[in-house]
């Protein structure tokens, strides 16, 4: 059951992703940074906002697979290790 809610996310999300692009709210930068010698602000920049995107999406998987527990109720033991390879 887990791959099957595995591919209906990725065609959900890939059906979604052609739709927007169709509309165009989804374009490819065109700009890419000027060769030059070293390591310039430009690159640098993209090396940031890849960055960003990782740790938002890191924060974002974690308080979507938190768990909400109501204050005073004990931990039971029997607690199953929840893997979300899917969000990943």
């Amino acid at each position: 059951m887990t791959m099957l809610h595995c591919l209906f996310a990725m065609v959900f999300a890939a059906a979604t992703l052609g739709l927007l692009n169709c509309l165009g709210f989804v374009v490819r930068s065109s700009s890419c940074c000027p060769v030059g010698f070293g390591y310039s602000s430009c690159e640098m920049f993209q090396d940031f906002r890849s960055m960003l995107s990782f740790l938002l999406g890191a924060l974002l998987c974690c308080l979507l697979t938190r768990d909400n527990k109501i204050p005073g109720q004990e931990a039971n033991g029997d607690c199953k290790a929840q893997l979300y390879t899917c969000l990943l």
